[in-house]
């Protein structure tokens, strides 16, 4: 919503996963969107789906490693309009490579929108939770709110939004779980192999519930404006 898409704009999707929210902006807003995905796995399926849904060329979800972004996006050459990002950036060892990347390829008043988690400013994350977060996908690389801004306050961009989410964050985590269970009582039938995913996902969802009340972890948005000139 801040974003105030229209069809003229182009999107660069982080963290796509399988491509659903590129793919409906694309749809609802008749945008261009480039969808990049640091799963190999999920950006193949991505692709396929897109591919189904006859999108790939306004919607196609692309491999590119978190790491590479700044190289992939120089070879393009291309400018976007908007960069949008959910909970990506603290798999990034280098975050002031992305954001110099990202900045160096937004339009002139091109918007950067992200949410991530971030350690609290004022609190201690536990071991136990660190390793939890690294036994998903990979060492998480956490930052605070203010390493945060202060890395992208490197440029000439202008902080519109730049808000603590967490508590309605994990009200949506909640939700979704009630709404999946109902689903379950519906429709019960389930595989060893789903069952075995579930049960990892429901391990990852709880880790991270706790980590928000103890205090150390949290979910933070941020939504900043490209003002001045390029000088890169």
């Amino acid at each position: 919503k801040p974003l105030a898409p229209t069809p003229a704009m182009s999107l660069l999707n982080l963290d796509a996963h399988l491509g659903g929210n590129a793919r409906t902006i694309a749809n609802v807003y008749q945008m261009w969107v480039n969808a990049f995905e640091a799963d190999e796995n999920l950006a193949r399926i991505g692709m396929d789906m897109s591919e189904r849904e006859g999108m790939v060329k306004r919607a196609p979800v692309e491999f590119c490693d978190r790491e590479a972004v700044g190289e992939r996006l120089t070879q393009g050459q291309r400018q976007y309009d908007c960069v949008l990002s959910k909970e990506g950036f603290y798999r990034v060892e280098n975050k002031d490579a992305l954001f110099e990347a990202i900045y160096k390829h937004m339009k002139q008043n091109g918007q950067f929108l992200f949410t991530d988690y971030v350690l609290s400013e004022d609190g201690e994350i536990s071991p136990e939770t660190v390793a939890g977060l690294a036994s998903e996908k990979g060492a998480p690389h956490l930052w605070t709110v203010k390493q945060t801004l202060a890395s992208i306050n490197r440029f000439e961009f202008e902080v519109h939004i730049s808000e603590d989410m967490t508590d309605r964050y994990r009200q949506m985590i909640v939700r979704a779980w009630e709404n999946y269970l109902g689903h379950l009582k519906q429709h019960p039938q389930l595989t060893p192999a789903m069952g075995e995913a579930l049960l990892r996902e429901v391990e990852i969802w709880v880790r991270r519930v706790l980590a928000f009340d103890r205090g150390g972890l949290r979910i933070h948005r941020i939504h900043v404006v490209k003002r001045a000139s390029d000088a890169f």
